[in-house]
């Protein structure tokens, strides 16, 4: 019985892998031989994925007990679930490798990450490359054989055409297609009995996302965080620089993405060339990168690349730490906004902008409910007990909210917003003021939250308040509500109108319809969005200094370097006055 399932090599019949970097026992089948054992698995198991059947008489451990007493249970159940992985990553695999064409294709237009971030995360996930080595050339020329074979089997085919083939194309597998990746889970996965699942969600460039991870799962306070410890396929729209996330089940840490954090930013410190550092000091941007970057090591101890290796299950251990409280921060801070609003801020939660900003701030500075709170009130927590340590963690995250660098001004708004808040809390000597911040955490959560409110509504209503011009007739937004309605019913599960005005859909497609059929609505929303830029960062400058701006000429920029060179962060006197203009000026561009 299950003959098919010893179809591999013999040194392969072990409780492992042959190698790390493989997904399974069976990896080094080709795909003709893998699908033997997968059409054996379907002829044999056809009740797992009969729907008509009751879910927990479908569970793969079950049905193995009930097929014969005269064999080895976890063993076979071990063999099956091994070829369903590797079958699964194999297919998975390919949508991934169809987007990065797209992508490619496309000159990754409309993917905010750019090319080379997202290239190099996604080389770590198809070549399978340790996380604390460097991504080479000839990985990218292993990727491109693969891309260049894939391109003649899919034909003449355009980047979008391409983008619509991975939309239509169903995920196939042990005889069934699922039409979505989100279907994988209850449908397939949750029967396995496995430590894996798929995490998917929406992009607006590819509609559809995804990680196929191990994982494992805490519980705080009734939430669910799930600590992906490894990826075996990801699209390269999930890049690494999405370290953690929320979603409907809990929270999702992916410590992947961690590790290349440290390997790349605080283990490589001190063993980079000494030319790379003169040259980041020449840029106050870069400098200042690199003054975070010190002090956060410094602060650890950490006079050295071996003193970072001792250090690096504790360092690790504490961002993954300040990124969970982060997001505990975000599902505090969201509670406090209305549904309609708290959707609407959904379309903004990529990207360098205002709400993006107000968000991220927000989350830090939530206050504690329950066993929740934000990464502040950690901080804070722990400077009671351990102050140094909340210290360093401190300034690990204030490296970690500093984007910008001497090549370009990535994320510039974000970076001002964030680290104009957090570096107002350093006396003159360096050291953490935790006990002021605890003082006026709460202050500074209500001015954001009432700041954002006013925001979302001002937005919210151009919307509201806009004739639309479709088909030469003009229509107010309830008549046009009604053909959002109308269109997301056609294609979805129907719901009633009020819940679906609860969605982030209904935003995204009210938006889509505003930019689309009312241009005069679609200026002023955006003119909106430009001047509440401006002025929050001005206003947030005036709170943080108690309304004495212009002693920074009116810029929290310029107000972070005076703090930095007074911390003794970076020393202005070795950027020429002008430059730090220059930025400035760019900066306006960007924003």
């Amino acid at each position: 019985m299950f003959e098919y399932l010893r179809y591999l090599k013999k040194d392969h019949i072990t409780s492992m892998p042959p190698r790390h970097s493989l997904w399974s026992i069976y990896s080094d089948l080709t795909d003709m031989e893998l699908d033997y054992i997968i059409d054996g698995i379907s002829k044999d198991f056809p009740e797992l994925l009969d729907e008509k059947i009751p879910k927990e008489e479908r569970k793969l451990k079950k049905i193995i007990l009930n097929k014969s007493d005269n064999i080895d249970h976890e063993r076979v159940f071990y063999l099956i679930n091994q070829a369903i992985l590797e079958k699964l990553c194999r297919v998975l695999q390919y949508f991934a490798l169809l987007q990065i064409l797209a992508m490619e294709k496309n000159n990754y237009r409309d993917f905010y990450m750019g090319r080379e971030r997202t290239l190099v995360s996604f080389l770590r996930n198809f070549c399978n490359i340790n996380n604390l080595i460097d991504v080479t050339s000839s990985d990218e020329i292993s990727l491109r054989i693969r891309l260049i074979q894939l391109e003649k089997d899919l034909g003449d085919l355009t980047g979008d055409e391409i983008i619509k083939y991975f939309k239509d194309y169903p995920v196939k597998i042990l005889g069934k297609d699922f039409s979505y990746f989100s279907d994988l889970n209850p449908k397939l996965i949750d029967l396995l009995d496995v430590d894996y699942q798929m995490y998917s969600d929406s992009d607006n460039f590819f509609v559809a996302r995804f990680i196929l991870g191990k994982r494992e799962i805490k519980d705080i306070d009734g939430y669910k965080v799930h600590l992906i410890n490894r990826e075996y396929v990801r699209t390269p729209n999930y890049t690494l620089s999405e370290v953690a996330s929320l979603y409907d089940e809990g929270m999702k840490i992916r410590m992947e993405a961690i590790e290349v954090v440290f390997y790349n930013k605080w283990y490589k410190f001190y063993s980079q060339p000494k030319f790379e550092t003169l040259i980041a000091q020449k840029h106050p941007n870069s400098a200042l990168r690199e003054g975070f970057k010190l002090f956060a090591l410094k602060k650890s101890n950490a006079y050295n690349q071996k003193d970072v290796k001792k250090l690096s299950n504790e360092i690790i251990s504490d961002i993954k730490e300040g990124i969970v409280f982060h997001e505990l921060g975000h599902l505090i801070a969201n509670s406090d906004f209305p549904k309609d609003e708290s959707n609407f801020q959904k379309l903004y939660v990529k990207g360098d902008n205002l709400i993006h900003g107000l968000m991220e701030l927000m989350a830090d500075l939530a206050p504690e409910r329950g066993n929740k709170k934000g990464s502040f009130e950690r901080f804070i927590e722990t400077s009671k007990k351990d102050y140094s340590r909340a210290e360093r963690k401190f300034f690990f995250y204030l490296s970690d909210c500093w984007f910008v660098d001497e090549e370009e001004e990535f994320f510039a708004h974000l970076s001002n917003v964030l680290v104009g808040m957090a570096i107002s809390f350093i006396d003159s000597n360096g050291r953490v003021d935790f006990k002021r911040l605890e003082s006026e955490i709460e202050h500074i959560y209500n001015f954001l939250l009432v700041t954002l409110r006013k925001i979302l509504k001002k937005l919210m209503s151009v919307i509201k308040s806009s004739y639309y011009n479709i088909d030469n007739k003009k229509v107010n937004f309830s008549e046009l509500e009604n053909e959002i309605y109308n269109e997301y019913i056609s294609s979805n599960n129907e719901i009633s109108l009020e819940e679906y005005r609860d969605t982030y859909s209904y935003w995204k497609k009210a938006l889509q319809k505003l930019e689309n059929y009312k241009k005069t609505g679609w200026k002023s929303y955006n003119d909106i969005f430009k001047d509440e830029t401006e002025k929050f960062e001005l206003d947030l400058l005036n709170f943080i200094t108690n309304n004495r701006a212009g002693d920074f000429n009116f810029s929290l920029r310029k107000y972070i370097f005076a703090r930095a060179d007074e911390i003794g962060l970076i020393k202005i006197s070795n950027h020429d006055i002008n430059f730090i203009n220059i930025i400035e000026n760019l900066h306006a561009k960007t924003a």
